[in-house]
């Protein structure tokens, strides 16, 4: 298994897929057909069982309304929030990671390399805002203006390219 260019699967897709088709990837590793896919217009599904795959393929499209689908029960991950109700700022803090592959307890913003505001129904995250560390932008913005609506759920890919989903609680 390797990255294609996307240049040839844009070749492969254009003879077959008009502007608003719907294109699947069911292992879609580093998203290369997914970005062929958006770049002629194109609305895509993508899937993969690694989740260090999945971060690279989200890290290449651009959705604005992307979706998903992730395990959000609570495990030995916790992240760290703080509201100011004043500047209606939520500000992500940090995360704390403990166990594989992490050999002692971790935190910090530094652990993080995407993080997204949004909404969970059942199993289905249901995105909104994204942010995410690139070459060209390696910090990390660690808040966002969340006015005085509800809070949103959060979608976490941490550096090892795990991916939690987090629901809002009151503490």
């Amino acid at each position: 298994m390797t990255q294609k260019p996307l240049k040839l699967m844009e070749r492969l897709l254009k003879p077959v897929v008009s502007s608003g088709d719907w294109v699947a990837d069911l292992c879609c590793g580093s998203g290369t057909t997914l970005a062929a896919a958006e770049k002629l217009g194109c609305r895509y599904i993508g899937t993969d069982q690694n989740p260090e795959m999945t971060a690279i393929s989200l890290a290449r499209v651009k959705a604005d309304d992307l979706t998903v689908s992730c395990d959000t029960a609570m495990d030995d991950r916790s992240i760290h929030t703080r509201f100011d109700p004043d500047t209606a700022l939520l500000r992500l803090e940090g995360i704390t990671l403990i166990g594989e592959p992490y050999p002692e307890e971790a935190r910090g913003m530094d652990l993080i390399e995407s993080w997204e505001t949004g909404r969970i129904e059942g199993n289905v995250f249901y995105g909104g805002k994204r942010f995410q560390r690139s070459f060209q932008y390696p910090a990390l913005t660690d808040h966002i203006g969340v006015g005085s609506g509800i809070m949103p759920d959060l979608l976490i890919t941490d550096a090892a390219g795990f991916r939690r989903a987090y629901q809002w609680r009151e503490a």
